[in-house]
């Protein structure tokens, strides 16, 4: 499970994964009231392996029970759009790394389409030409998939 911007110290994080019944978890600390990813798994998959942690991500190698690979990042991006830069680049730089599947989620601050922005802004500036440019050319695929905001406490 991944929860974004979390605005929870370290160890209020700790005690909240307990609570949720979690074993297993990486985290990257919050930055004033902004960021903040926590990644929470229990002993059921076999192996999780973080690759790199990030402020805008942290990207893992997961083996399942049955031996099944595949790479994670959970993302979430910068609302500035040169720190946001950096995110794709860093994520560019990852790429050649990841042997077959490869999900990526979380808030990328970031939309392809000007129907996907909840925004007055006119059509020119209504999505992220880097993002644009990132998922061309890493050739990903939107899956489509959106979550229900939801504060967990």
């Amino acid at each position: 499970m991944a929860i974004l911007e979390t605005r929870c110290s370290p160890q209020m994080a700790q005690a909240k994964a307990q609570v949720l019944g979690f074993l297993n978890m990486e985290l990257t600390d919050c930055e004033g009231y902004s960021g903040g990813i926590w990644c929470l798994w229990d002993d059921s998959i076999s192996l999780v392996t973080l690759v790199e942690r990030n402020f805008q991500f942290m990207h893992f190698h997961i083996t399942s029970t049955v031996g099944t690979t595949w790479d994670l990042t959970v993302v979430y991006a910068s609302l500035n759009c040169n720190t946001r830069r950096i995110l794709w680049e860093n994520l560019s730089r990852l790429a050649p790394t990841v042997q077959g599947a490869w999900l990526v989620g979380g808030d990328l601050n970031g939309t392809l389409l000007h129907c996907e922005r909840k925004s007055n802004a006119s059509s020119s500036t209504s999505y992220d030409c880097d993002f644009l440019q990132w998922v061309e050319t890493q050739d990903m695929t939107d899956t489509g998939w959106t979550s229900i905001h939801m504060e967990a406490w």
